[in-house]
């Protein structure tokens, strides 16, 4: 196995595993602790660094969209911080933010919310890319 998916995999996974932590707490208490959004970037710096010569100008265009739906109350702070560094370290943004709003929506439809919990789309959309991935 590659090096590179090594890494991938190992903080892939333990991104993954705080996310899905959050997600557990965000729908049961629609609060998520800053402790593990911060596990979620500590994890992410090494994926971060491996990706830096492909990152470009549409990660940074995400997270003033990303800040605007915040501070329209659309999105929580949680949401917000666990979505910085994502969108970096996976290799199509564009494609993760798609994903999320999908089964955002689906999520919404099913429970017949309008304020729907973002941190399971997160969670979904970056299973679903991370497994794309590693395979």
């Amino acid at each position: 196995m590659h090096p590179t998916i090594l890494i991938n995999l190992v903080f892939g996974g333990a991104i993954l595993s705080a996310l899905a932590v959050g997600t557990y707490f965000d729908l049961k208490t629609r609060q998520v602790s800053n402790k593990i959004t911060g596990l979620v970037w500590l994890l992410s710096l090494p994926l971060v660094y491996l990706n830096i010569p492909n990152i470009t100008v549409v990660p940074f265009i995400f997270i003033v969209l990303f800040w605007i739906l915040y501070h329209q109350n659309i999105m929580g702070g949680a949401d917000l911080k666990a979505l910085i560094p994502l969108v970096f370290i996976l290799p199509e943004p564009i494609i993760f933010i798609t994903l999320i709003t999908t089964f955002g929506i689906i999520y919404a439809i099913i429970s017949r919310n309008q304020k729907i919990p973002f941190f399971m789309p997160i969670v979904c959309a970056y299973g679903l890319i991370l497994f794309n991935l590693i395979t």
